[in-house]
């Protein structure tokens, strides 16, 4: 049975997405999702961010590029990956990102004239 390997969050780009091109001609995307939450301390309310690197490929990368920008609502599902490398030291680095596999785009992007919600919803 294959192990279970799913996360679904929102948040606000905290910039403009990352297009590139690889050698393969495969279009990649890279952003960052700000995800803000609340919490108590000594009965006051606090607020915390949490950042999440998001890569998205092919068509997705495409609709990235053309639709997100710096401030925009999104909802991303998709799976998360852990790159490990060993830094200059040679001590083992790590670092964990959600590979986007479809995005729910919360804001309506009025500089593009788009006006239809449903538009905004991408699976690849």
């Amino acid at each position: 049975m294959q192990p279970f390997n799913s996360v679904v969050v929102e948040g606000n780009l905290v910039k403009d997405p990352e297009t590139r091109t690889t050698p393969n001609g495969h279009k990649l995307s890279l952003f960052t999702v700000a995800h803000n939450y609340y919490y108590k301390v000594d009965g006051e309310q606090t607020k915390g961010v949490n950042y999440f690197d998001i890569e998205v490929w092919n068509r997705t990368s495409e609709f990235a590029e053309e639709y997100l920008s710096k401030g925009t609502n999104v909802r991303i599902a998709g799976i998360l990956r852990q790159d490990r490398w060993n830094d200059k030291d040679g001590h083992v680095r790590s670092k964990i990102k959600i590979i986007g596999e479809h995005i729910e785009f919360r804001t309506l992007r009025t500089d593009k004239k788009v006006t239809n919600q449903s538009e905004f919803e991408v699976t690849f």
